[in-house]
């Protein structure tokens, strides 16, 4: 079933894009790097990017006043989160080490790190969503969850397996 997955190992998205999980990131057992450049007020929320739902998955998103980043294994959910001090423009990047550990950066200056309940080795059955979770939910919201900013760039890399 793997040759069935995306063997790209770069992908740059922007709002409202979708990939069926044959063309998703093949994330299960590899470490990657989330890169999103987005627009938020300070009341702003939803999801930036999804990819998986409420069994497997990863999501980058905004609740009240923090910018999340959520991995879902079969071991249970981690959360590593960084205060959005300010409305306008930000950079947000959001790593999964491949193992166990995960950490957020935003605009270069605020990094959080946590420990996730273990690797994800199983790929996602659901897609990717930019600017929403259309699947089932990967993290504690409701779905679609749509982003109230604008997104305007979701740049996803992984590691070699």
């Amino acid at each position: 079933m793997d040759d069935m997955l995306s063997k790209e190992t770069r992908f740059t998205l922007r709002a409202g894009d979708h990939l069926d999980r044959s063309e998703a990131p093949a994330i299960a057992g590899r470490a990657f790097t989330i890169t999103a450049k987005f627009e938020a007020d300070t009341d702003s929320k939803g999801v930036l990017v999804a990819q998986g739902g409420t069994a497997h998955g990863c999501a980058l998103f905004l609740a009240d006043g923090k910018l999340c980043f959520v991995l879902r294994s079969s071991s249970g959910a981690a959360t590593v989160t960084a205060t959005l001090s300010q409305a306008g423009a930000h950079k947000a990047v959001a790593r999964f080490d491949g193992k166990i550990g995960l950490s957020l950066k935003v605009d270069n200056q605020l990094e959080s790190n946590a420990t996730a309940r273990g690797p994800m080795t199983t790929m996602p059955v659901d897609g990717l969503d930019i600017g929403a979770d259309n699947g089932g939910a990967v993290g504690p919201y409701a779905k679609p969850n749509k982003f109230t900013g604008r997104v305007e760039s979701v740049v996803i890399e992984l590691a070699e397996p």
